[in-house]
């Protein structure tokens, strides 16, 4: 990955956007979806558009970069578009890099980096995704981008944890060599294995058929 970082650095007033972005990305955990928020931005300074993540409706491609291309291809004239920033609290996967470029939108801002992102899921055990972690500039290389900022990135990462934690109904533990481990949540309802009845019993005996057919049934074996 490969992400080639604007020559401007990020402002007190990118600080203030990003931070709507963080903040998005939490209401989006909040309400059952990955913690990812995004704003628009015009060249006069005004918030144009905002989104957050809403996979959970069953759209993979809710996210809110890819709807702020949307919006602004339907909404903004292509000379508004070039003018305007984005920002966002993680990088653009490689589909809304796309959906960017093409509609003709500026630079982009982001609080975490595509690759911090990719490193935090390696490490919590999630598979990855069903898309290349390309940067940015390896999708669409005339787009100036900012980011990451370490701070903000820290607050991000605390909240994918917690995406994985209780919006995947997964238990996150740390191994012997202090790497994350994802194991499925039992939850009270889940099936339970039965142990098997006592060995004790002769094999072929009256009363193991009948301890094997009460075993069978789920009812005591005892």
């Amino acid at each position: 990955m490969n992400t080639t970082v604007d020559s401007r650095p990020v402002g007190a007033d990118d600080l203030v956007h990003l931070r709507s972005c963080v903040d998005l990305a939490r209401r989006a955990l909040e309400a059952g979806d990955k913690p990812f928020g995004s704003v628009l931005v015009d060249e006069a300074g005004t918030v144009r558009f905002e989104d957050r993540n809403r996979e959970s409706s069953g759209d993979a491609t809710s996210h809110p970069e890819f709807a702020i291309a949307k919006w602004a291809a339907e909404n903004m004239q292509p000379e508004e578009r070039a003018a305007s920033v984005v920002y966002t609290s993680g990088e653009h996967c490689a589909m809304c890099s796309a959906a960017h470029a093409f509609v003709g939108l500026g630079r982009i801002v982001f609080a975490s980096s595509g690759a911090q992102y990719a490193g935090w899921k390696a490490d919590l055990g999630m598979e990855p995704g069903p898309l290349s972690p390309l940067g940015i500039s390896d999708v669409a290389p005339g787009i100036p981008v900012s980011g990451p900022v370490p701070a903000l990135a820290e607050e991000i990462r605390v909240l994918v944890e917690k995406s994985v934690r209780s919006g995947r109904g997964e238990n996150v533990t740390r191994g012997p060599t202090g790497r994350w481990r994802v194991s499925p949540r039992r939850s009270a309802d889940s099936p339970r294995p039965r142990s098997r009845p006592p060995a004790s019993v002769r094999p072929g005996s009256r009363e193991s058929r009948a301890r094997s057919t009460r075993w069978a049934a789920g009812a005591p074996t005892a």
